[in-house]
């Protein structure tokens, strides 16, 4: 294969999404991720009310 081949190639998938939509996209992925990481050992055993109260008011935010 020639060099404007695969130059072709690479700009395809490439062009699939913007920098800015990928950018919207990895920082949604990760405030979601972020967020379930943070609730589960919250609501884990053993369960501990005064704790659960402490931690859920910053999430909530």
């Amino acid at each position: 294969m020639n060099n404007t081949k695969l130059e072709h190639i690479k700009l395809s998938y490439l062009n699939l999404e913007s920098l800015q939509e990928n950018r919207s996209g990895i920082v949604g992925y990760f405030l979601i991720l972020f967020y379930v990481v943070g609730i589960i050992p919250i609501l884990g055993v053993p369960f501990s009310l005064p704790f659960f109260l402490a931690a859920i008011i910053p999430l909530s935010t």
